[in-house]
């Protein structure tokens, strides 16, 4: 991958995630607040992905931009709700257990709401499909 694509995919990402943070704003009343164990899973992932080296931090920019609204207990839509899933489903699943917490795939899994560990993953998920679910059908 050059540059010029990488450059064009993290603008992507920047555009969808100051979008998504603007339908927040508009749809207040239809969102959710994160448990208290997701945020602190994305403000230790945080802290731990800012002691890294440059060559050893994780994530795009809309991950990092999901942790912070975690970690700030920002109001989350249905369609955050929904990437969220798609993405611990998909990452969750790679995840070594003796993941060490510096690895890049465990900051990630922490960004998103949930301690690299199957349970943890497993529990985070649960909560994930229970919101879409009441989302959905109110």
């Amino acid at each position: 991958m050059n540059e010029r694509t990488l450059l064009l995919g993290l603008v992507e990402e920047l555009i969808l995630a100051t979008k998504e943070a603007k339908q927040i704003e508009f749809s207040e009343s239809n969102t959710v607040i994160a448990p208290n164990y997701m945020a602190k899973a994305a403000e230790r992932g945080l802290k731990i992905r800012e002691q890294q080296p440059k060559s050893n931090k994780c994530c795009e920019p809309v991950g990092l931009a999901r942790a912070n609204q975690l970690a700030n207990k920002s109001p989350l839509s249905l369609s955050t709700l929904k990437r969220m899933k798609s993405f611990l489903s998909r990452h969750g699943g790679q995840l070594e257990e003796s993941s060490d917490l510096n690895s890049k795939q465990a900051q990630a899994i922490m960004l998103w709401g949930a301690m690299p560990n199957k349970a943890s993953i497993n529990k985070t998920i649960g909560w994930l499909n229970r919101e879409i679910t009441k989302m959905e059908n109110s």
